[in-house]
């Protein structure tokens, strides 16, 4: 067996790029950017109006000037208008282009208005330049505003919008098999038999994939029979860049997985790493194809699910990951055995801080048990003993 840290090693050591697509950018929200986005022209792109009220001239008001003409209105998105005399000003609208002429902008609401005039009371103070946001102080044309590897969220998508990115390049996401193996397990609308167990592991896998926006999953079903499994590999292999077995990957007999994947040319990168759940974990590579063996008990399959399939997955989308999350404990654990613990906390954030409790389970079959978590953090195996407070890596079902 190795160990969490030389898994990582091994994992981050893997090159694999599925591509890259185009898509809508209405459809890119939670996708990788695969491009760098350039201000294709200055923001803001004129001097602004910031404030709904009167443009003027700056100098007028310095030289005294307190009531001023109303020349007439620009509304935003209207073309730019000139300050035909210094003692006129000019209604203007937030958003709007300033007009020419005009170097400052007084509020609505500080000035007296009557019919085809603005007084300006001698309480009011005026400044060079209020309320005007000028063209390119914000960031200048040909400014990188966003580099790849960026998750695209709503503000991105407002900026790709502002440049005129109708499509977007981002990571093509790989197509998954998820496969489930077992004599034991019968779909979930029959009735098992009192040696039977409804299949579940593959709805959690499919589910977490689809809530970290992997959409593209099949999911199958094999007895524990190698000739239907070695010929099924054929066309898993053939036809997917994942594949997540659940199951067949422990030390039993009748635990097929690894050396079929072997005899079909998978390459094993490692099995079995000394943590607690989730020990028997094989992972392998054939060519553009990753293909992970989970332990089919389901706490074991999701704890390595989060621990090792998403976070390596979205690093092979070029995603830019940021820090690994941390709690403190709210209760010491004591874990002497030297393996590394993933052990699954309830989080409650308490004046800005978050808290994880542990929760105790009946087993790595114990699934339930985790409907009381959030997730679960890592307890290093050179460590037997992590006092309350102690700051711990965190994994979450869901953000």
């Amino acid at each position: 067996m190795i160990t969490v840290k030389q898994a990582d090693i091994l994992l981050q050591s893997i090159e694999i790029d599925w591509g890259v697509c185009s898509i809508d950018i209405n459809d890119s929200e939670g996708e990788v950017l695969r491009e760098t986005i350039i201000s294709d022209r200055d923001f803001p792109p004129f001097d602004r109006v910031a404030m709904d009220g009167y443009a003027l001239s700056f100098t007028a008001w310095e030289e005294g000037g307190r009531t001023f003409t109303i020349q007439e209105e620009q509304k935003a998105g209207d073309p730019q208008i000139t300050l035909k005399n210094k003692l006129y000003c000019i209604g203007v609208s937030t958003g709007g282009i300033l007009p020419e002429g005009c170097d400052c902008v007084i509020k609505k609401e500080d000035i007296l208005r009557q019919p085809q005039l603005i007084e300006i009371p001698k309480s009011i103070s005026l400044k060079l330049n209020q309320n005007i946001h000028h063209q390119g102080s914000d960031y200048p044309k040909k400014t990188i505003l966003l580099r790849s590897g960026v998750v695209i969220s709503p503000t991105e998508i407002g900026i790709l919008a502002s440049v005129g990115k109708h499509t977007v390049h981002v990571s093509k996401k790989p197509k998954i098999a998820v496969i489930a193996t077992g004599n034991e397990l019968v779909p979930i609308e029959d009735t098992p038999k009192n040696y039977q167990i409804r299949l579940s592991n593959s709805y959690v896998i499919q589910s977490a994939l689809k809530l970290n926006k992997f959409y593209d999953v099949d999911c199958f079903q094999l007895k524990d029979d190698y000739g239907l499994i070695e010929k099924s590999l054929e066309t898993y292999l053939s036809k997917y860049d994942v594949l997540v077995f659940s199951g067949g990957v422990s030390a039993g007999n009748f635990d097929f997985i690894p050396k079929a994947l072997t005899e079909a040319g998978v390459k094993e990168i490692f099995h079995k790493i000394k943590q607690r759940p989730g020990k028997p974990l094989w992972v392998g590579k054939k060519e553009h194809r990753l293909i992970f063996g989970l332990p089919g008990n389901p706490v074991s399959a999701i704890t390595c699910l989060y621990r090792y399939i998403l976070p390596n997955l979205n690093r092979l989308l070029r995603k830019t990951l940021g820090e690994q999350e941390t709690i403190k404990l709210t209760a010491p654990i004591e874990f002497k055995k030297s393996l590394t613990l993933l052990n699954p906390v309830k989080i409650t954030n308490i004046d800005g801080t978050c808290w994880g409790t542990p929760i105790a389970t009946n087993g790595s079959g114990d699934l339930v048990s985790l409907t009381k978590s959030d997730g679960f953090i890592e307890c290093e195996a050179e460590r037997d003993s992590f006092p309350k407070g102690a700051l711990m890596r965190v994994y979450k079902w869901r953000n």
